[in-house]
C-alpha cells in the first residue's frame, strides 16, 4: 500500500491518512504526518497514509481522513471525482460534503452572510472584473489569489495600482480560476495572522504565523516560509472561532448532514485583525489544514481522540 505505511505489519490499516504524492508538494511536507501515523498505531488504531492519487482498495479501510493532499489544486476536478468515487466505498472526514464547499473559497460569502466578520472578498470571473476591484482599493495594499490554492499558490500581495496585480489576477484567470482580491490589512506584517485549531468541534490549540508575503507579488525574503509560535487566543478570537464552528455546522445541517457529520473532525481558522482591533475571519480550512500538531503538547492526542470518536461512530 502506497504511503507511510503502519507500523504494526501484520494487521491491514482501518484508519488512511490521506497525503500527496511527495514529488507533486516540492519543497512541502506535512511534517506531523509521520508523528500521527505512529500515535494512531500506539493506540491500537491500525493507521498508514495512502496516497489520493494511487491505485488502491479504498473499501479496505474504515475511515479515511483527509490530512495533507495537498496537491489537490493542482488538480482539483480529478481529485472531486476521486472524492466522488470513494465516498462510495467508506466513510471520509470532513464530510465530503463539506470539502467541496470549503475547497473552494467562495465559501466565505456564506459565512459573511450567515454573520461571521470576514475580511472583505471580491470574486471576480473576468479581468475587467479584476481590474474593477483592484481600482476600487486605490492606492491600499491587496492580496490577490485563486478562489482554489494550497498555500500560497499564484497569491500576492500589492499596492492595488501595481501592474503586477492585474497581471497575476489575468494568470489566474488564464489557468481557468477564478480571482480573489482582498485588502491587505497592516496587522499581518505587524501581528501576523491568528490560527485557531479545532479537533472535534472544540478549541484545541492557537498559534501565531508570521507574515509571508512581500510586497510585489513574492515571498519575504525571496522564498516561502511561514514561521509559526504557539499563543493564547485572546477571548475575542475564540468568539469568532467559536462561531465559525457554529456556522458551519449551520451550513452543513442546511444541506442535510447529520449533526456529527457538520461537525468537522478538524479545522484551521485564520484571523486577522481589522484597523479598528476586531478579529476578521480571512481563512476556514475544514479540508486538508496544517493544524501544527506538534506546536501543543497534548494536540496529536486530541487528533486522535476526535478521528477516534468518528472511527466508533462508522464501526457500530
Amino acid at each position: 500500500m502506497s504511503g507511510v505505511h503502519a507500523t504494526m505489519e501484520d494487521m491491514t490499516a482501518v484508519v488512511g491518512l490521506v497525503t500527496a504524492d511527495p514529488e507533486a508538494l516540492g519543497d512541502a511536507h506535512d511534517d506531523d504526518l509521520d508523528t500521527l501515523v505512529a500515535a494512531f498505531n500506539d493506540a491500537g488504531i491500525p493507521t498508514d497514509a495512502p496516497i489520493w492519487n494511487d491505485p488502491n482498495d479504498w473499501a479496505g479501510y474504515q475511515l479515511l481522513v483527509l490530512r495533507s493532499p495537498w496537491d489537490y489544486s493542482q488538480r482539483p476536478e480529478d481529485f472531486l471525482d476521486w472524492v466522488d468515487e470513494v465516498e462510495q466505498a467508506t466513510t471520509i472526514r470532513n464530510h465530503p460534503t463539506m470539502v467541496r464547499w470549503n475547497y473552494d473559497k467562495h465559501y466565505m460569502d456564506e459565512l459573511a452572510a450567515r454573520g461571521v466578520p470576514c475580511v472583505r472578498s471580491t470574486f471576480c470571473g473576468t479581468g475587467a472584473e479584476v481590474a474593477r476591484s483592484l481600482a476600487s482599493h486605490g492606492k491600499h495594499k491587496v492580496v490577490v489569489k485563486p478562489s482554489i490554492s494550497a498555500g500560497t499558490t499564484d497569491t500576492g500581495l500589492f499596492v492595488a495600482d501595481d501592474p503586477h496585480a492585474l497581471a497575476l489576477g489575468e494568470l489566474i484567470l488564464g489557468e481557468g480560476k477564478t480571482v480573489v482580491v482582498q485588502p491587505a490589512l497592516g496587522s499581518v506584517n505587524q501581528q501576523g495572522e491568528r490560527s485557531l485549531v479545532y479537533l472535534g468541534g472544540r478549541l484545541s490549540h492557537a498559534i501565531t504565523r508570521g507574515a509571508i508575503l512581500g510586497l510585489g507579488g513574492g515571498y519575504i525574503e525571496g522564498r516561502f516560509s511561514m514561521p509559526a509560535s504557539p499563543a493564547e487566543a485572546t477571548p475575542d478570537e475564540v468568539a469568532v472561532g467559536d462561531l465559525v464552528i457554529e456556522t458551519v455546522r449551520a451550513a452543513m445541517r442546511a444541506r442535510r448532514l447529520a449533526e456529527d457529520e457538520a461537525t468537522p473532525v478538524y479545522g484551521r481558522i485564520d484571523l486577522i485583525r481589522a484597523d479598528d482591533g476586531r478579529p476578521l475571519l480571512v481563512d476556514a480550512d475544514l479540508f486538508e489544514p496544517n493544524v501544527y500538531l506538534t506546536q501543543d503538547a497534548g494536540a496529536v492526542d486530541r487528533y486522535v481522540a476526535a478521528v477516534r470518536a468518528i472511527l466508533d461512530r462508522v464501526t457500530v
